[in-house]
């Protein structure tokens, strides 16, 4: 069985619901797009919702990037950390405008969700202002997709206890593990910057 969508809102569900039953399931994700005078739907089949894709996929086409153009690798991941937070801003605001990601009910007020996109939109807002400046003034030296990785991943694990979710890996959500990951990389990556921006002082 599979289900395709134009968001992938309704794919932890999807799966959820078949781990018990005799069914192989295929989630995915469709793209509607347009080439000449036909309309096309581009199809990726075995999407995981919680792939954490920007996290974790981002910094090594970075990586790469960085050393195919032969720039400075810190300098890179600086620059592009802003851009990577406005993609994930316009995403949290279009999982508000089409009703994905939700919060969980807020308990005595049933009619009421935990804003969890809304504070994931503000949580990115907040980060790209204080990056755009400190990059913009010369005060970053490859901290800062390191900062962000820490912060996010604090971040998520707390509001993943009120977001709507499917996939529980023991006590605990997919999406706090992925956020621990997150957390513990960032911590290593900033230490090797650091180390490295010590040595190059001295």
């Amino acid at each position: 069985m599979k289900l395709c969508d134009l968001h992938v809102s309704g794919l932890e569900r999807f799966i959820s619901y078949s781990e018990d039953k005799p069914i192989d399931v295929v989630p995915g994700i469709e793209f509607s797009t347009g080439y000449k005078d036909k309309e096309l739907h581009i199809l990726g089949l075995f999407v995981k919702p919680e792939d954490f894709g920007a996290v974790f996929f981002m910094p090594i086409a970075l990586f790469v990037g960085a050393l195919i153009f032969r720039r400075r690798v810190t300098l890179v991941f600086d620059i592009f950390t802003v851009p990577l937070l406005f993609t994930l801003l316009c995403s949290r605001i279009n999982c508000l405008l089409s009703g994905c990601c939700k919060g969980k009910p807020i308990p005595f007020l049933p009619d009421l969700q935990w804003p969890v996109r809304e504070s994931e939109i503000v949580f990115y807002a907040v980060l790209i202002v204080i990056f755009a400046v400190r990059i913009r003034k010369g005060l970053t030296y490859g901290e800062v997709y390191p900062i962000y990785m820490i912060s996010y991943g604090v971040f998520r694990f707390i509001t993943q206890f009120w977001r709507v979710s499917y996939f529980q890996l023991g006590p605990l959500h997919l999406s706090h593990y992925w956020a621990i990951l997150s957390v513990i990389i960032g911590i290593v990556f900033l230490v090797i910057v650091k180390r490295k921006n010590r040595k190059v002082k001295i």
